[in-house]
């Protein structure tokens, strides 16, 4: 525990060493343009481990406490948390949830996994701002990762497949600043740390989320409300978006829920936000 706590004190330490350098920079006048989130992106599509169960180290609080934990595979996570928000939204409606985008889709395996858990929901598509990650998004549909699927879903490759082959799942290159989608054309539009690369123009893309959704949003990211001092200041001096929850409701969503992403980094820690069309 000492040498944990230690560990937190070096990491606040050098958060706020970062922010102080980060206000001098901040003269140069540096920000996250589209050209640098679209390079970053396509430097970031590693083809030779798409099938490797990704782990990280992360923290979990506890009476208090941070707890770091084993390695683990956060995307498991992740993809059981937006699964779970997607099976509320359809109990809501019935089970009349027919089609789901995701803004900044990636890879696309948040989708793939998304619709092998839910074959219900037959039209599954993503926009990305890299077109090398549209490319490996495809790719990776074409062969899927079942290894890392089973791993995610729990089913093995035969349901894997068959699901996989029964949906309509598409990627296309798009911005979700101006997305080619029409208005309310996708049953819910989600997001996963994309808004994230978004630190002044959020409004617009939460804007663009709710005239393409139809029913409903949800977005996994960094909200204010979620962020300690450190954090805040850490995100400030890496221009990234840290914005309040509100800010949906300028974009004309109706918040339905706000809950805390369980799992943290030392960093910042991410919230799921789900939101009404009306």
């Amino acid at each position: 525990m000492r040498t944990l706590l230690y560990k937190k004190q070096k990491v606040y330490r050098a958060i706020l060493m970062r922010w102080l350098l980060g206000r001098i920079f901040r003269k140069f006048g540096f920000k996250r343009t589209e050209e640098f989130v679209k390079a970053q992106y396509a430097r970031s599509t590693p083809q030779e481990s798409r099938d490797e169960i990704v782990t990280e180290t992360v923290t979990r609080e506890f009476n208090g406490r941070l707890v770091q934990l084993p390695s683990i595979d956060t995307s498991k996570f992740k993809i059981s948390y937006l699964s779970r928000i997607i099976r509320e939204l359809s109990l809501r409606e019935s089970g009349n949830i027919r089609s789901v985008l995701e803004l900044g889709s990636g890879d696309g395996f948040n989708l793939l996994a998304l619709r092998v858990l839910h074959p219900e929901i037959k039209i599954w598509r993503g926009i990305d701002l890299a077109s090398p990650r549209v490319v490996s998004a495809t790719s990776l549909l074409a062969d899927p990762p079942m290894k890392r699927l089973g791993y995610i879903t729990g089913f093995g490759e035969e349901v894997i497949r068959r699901r996989l082959d029964e949906g309509d799942i598409k990627f296309q290159e798009g911005n979700m600043l101006n997305a080619p989608f029409p208005h309310e054309s996708f049953d819910v539009v989600f997001t996963c740390q994309a808004i994230e690369q978004i630190p002044r123009d959020y409004l617009l893309a939460f804007q663009q989320a709710r005239r393409i959704a139809a029913k409903y949003a949800c977005f996994l990211e960094e909200f204010l409300e979620v962020q300690n001092i450190f954090h805040r200041m850490h995100l400030a001096t890496v221009d990234y978006f840290c914005a309040s929850i509100h800010e949906v409701e300028k974009a004309g969503f109706k918040i339905i829920k706000f809950e805390p992403y369980p799992l943290r980094t030392f960093y910042f820690r991410l919230g799921m936000l789900v939101c009404s069309c009306k």
